[in-house]
């Protein structure tokens, strides 16, 4: 079902109304704050129902993680956001279970829109509050530091 203008009008209007998630919870083996699903859910929620939206959220069978698509409904229309897929580091429930978290929560800020932190213009800097909401600061842990030499210029080699 293809959506309809009052649909799109409607989830333009409740996007305005959207907070970015609240980074409510400390992960204790990197140090780094981030937003639970809840916390994510509780962002978008109203501001939808406001408009006269619900979403869902469905999900695909894959024996490598797990793929979410979120959809909203209303005004006689739906609009899905496509679908999101995310590996289970494990293959057992709790790996499986971690993925779906990740996949909920990835497929419906970017569907809103939203971030999932604090807004980085309500602050200095990124450095100064923590704020990532691209897992940079994370995948700085495994890149190798480059240290530039200094260019040495010998007269003997220049033309």
């Amino acid at each position: 079902m293809k959506p309809n203008n009052e649909l799109i009008n409607a989830l333009i209007k409740a996007f305005t109304n959207m907070n970015n998630a609240s980074k409510n919870k400390t992960n204790t083996f990197h140090g780094n704050s981030y937003a639970t699903l809840e916390s994510c859910l509780e962002a978008v929620k109203q501001p939808l129902l406001d408009e006269g939206i619900m979403f869902l959220q469905r999900f695909e069978e894959n024996d490598k993680g797990v793929c979410v698509e979120t959809i909203f409904y209303g005004h006689s229309s739906e609009l899905s956001s496509g679908k999101m897929f995310v590996p289970a580091d494990k293959n057992n429930a709790q790996g499986f279970g971690s993925a779906m978290t990740y996949a909920r929560r990835y497929s419906l800020v970017t569907a809103c829109g939203i971030g999932a932190g604090i807004k980085v213009e309500e602050n200095a800097t990124v450095e100064s509050t923590g704020a990532d909401d691209d897992g940079e600061k994370a995948m700085q842990r495994n890149k190798p530091k480059v240290v530039k030499q200094p260019v040495q210029n010998n007269d003997e080699d220049s033309f």
